[in-house]
């Protein structure tokens, strides 16, 4: 699969993806881990360790809540 969009563009749709999905009851929060997994190669790893972060944050508002 090639992406035709620039690879910043690419990257926070994935991350605002992730975000959306976490904490969602929606079939979407299934699809967006493995869109992800599939593309984690061609991810930089600025972005990968923003969307690390964004999952412990959400797993920290879980435990808050």
């Amino acid at each position: 699969m090639e992406i035709k969009d620039t690879k910043n563009n690419f990257e926070l749709i994935v991350a605002s993806s992730l975000r959306y999905g976490l904490g969602r009851r929606t079939y979407i929060t299934s699809v967006i881990p493995e869109f992800i997994i599939e593309n984690m190669d061609i991810l930089s790893n600025k972005i990968k360790k923003s969307m690390i972060e964004d999952i412990k944050d959400q797993e920290r508002w879980r435990i808050w809540r």
